[in-house]
């Protein structure tokens, strides 16, 4: 796995991933905050 990761051939696509669960991460950070913010309303 670690090798995959590190292969030249697949840094693009290891960084496109490493981008896209930062970004589903946030998501899923701001929709906890809405709803708590919903329940408190």
């Amino acid at each position: 796995m670690i090798r995959w990761i590190l292969d030249a051939q697949q840094s693009q696509l290891a960084f496109a991933f490493g981008i896209i669960f930062v970004a589903v991460l946030a998501v899923k950070k701001n929709n906890v905050s809405v709803n708590q913010h919903s329940i408190r309303h």
